[in-house]
């Protein structure tokens, strides 16, 4: 898989409730791209309620300023 700076990730919450990734390529089964505790939880939270959320993702070494963007650090 090739490295990118940027990503739009959209995610999914199905009628059982859980979220999973939009990721039409996969070749393993559907339940291994469901969110684990957490990021569903960080998933509802960005969808005020809605079924979709899309994220951008941004990856860069060093902070950058962008009005009406958060920093979320790898750990």
């Amino acid at each position: 898989m090739m490295r990118r700076s940027k990503y739009d990730l959209a995610f999914h919450r199905e009628d059982d409730g859980v979220w999973y990734v939009d990721f039409p390529d996969w070749p393993f089964t559907h339940h291994n791209l469901a969110m684990v505790g957490g990021a569903d939880k960080l998933c509802s939270y960005l969808a005020d309620g809605k079924r979709t959320i899309r994220v951008e993702v941004i990856a860069c070494k060093h902070p950058i300023s962008l009005s009406g963007y958060s920093i979320l650090t790898k750990t």
